[in-house]
This record gives structure tokens, sequence and C-alpha cells, in this order.
């Protein structure tokens, strides 16, 4: 699983990520990754890219919300125009 983070989120940039949300706990890497992103939001990229090169909004499963502390809180919010890049159309 990739991992992206942002300090801030802009609702028109990311207006792609749903407000229907998923029942998902966070793994450790985006618990880890969320302290370094206080008032962010951390992301789930799929395992196709990774961090080192420009992220399509589409190649985005959701993210978590990060209060101030970096402590993600709610659930994870899914980006209803992922395209699964490793299934068979």
């Amino acid at each position: 699983m990739s991992l992206c983070a942002v300090r801030s989120f802009n609702s028109e940039e990311y207006s792609y990520i749903a407000i229907n949300n998923m029942k998902k706990s966070p793994p450790p890497e985006a618990i880890k990754e969320a302290l370094k992103h206080p008032n962010g939001w951390v992301y789930e990229i799929d395992d196709t890219f990774n961090k080192n090169e420009a992220i399509p909004p589409q190649a985005i499963k959701g993210a978590w919300k990060v209060d101030s502390n970096g402590i993600i809180i709610g659930e994870f919010v899914v980006n209803p125009n992922y395209i699964d890049l490793n299934s068979e159309i």
C-alpha cells in the first residue's frame, strides 16, 4: 500500500473524494504518516504508483482526515473515481 499525505485540504481541488465513508481501519503506516501532517489528510494510493511520481486522481483509493495532533479521525473516505489499475477489465 502506498500512502501520501498533505497538510491542507482544498475542497475544490480534491472534490473527487466522496462523502460516502467506508469502515476501514488505518494501517500502522498511515497512523505514523498522520503524525507528520497535523490538520491534513493521509491518502491511500494505488500500489502501481510510488511517492516520487505524479499521482493522478483516479489512483487515490481514499483518505483519512488528520486532526491538529496528527491523529487520524473519522472513517476512511472513499474516492468514487478510483480505478483499480491492477484489476482485469
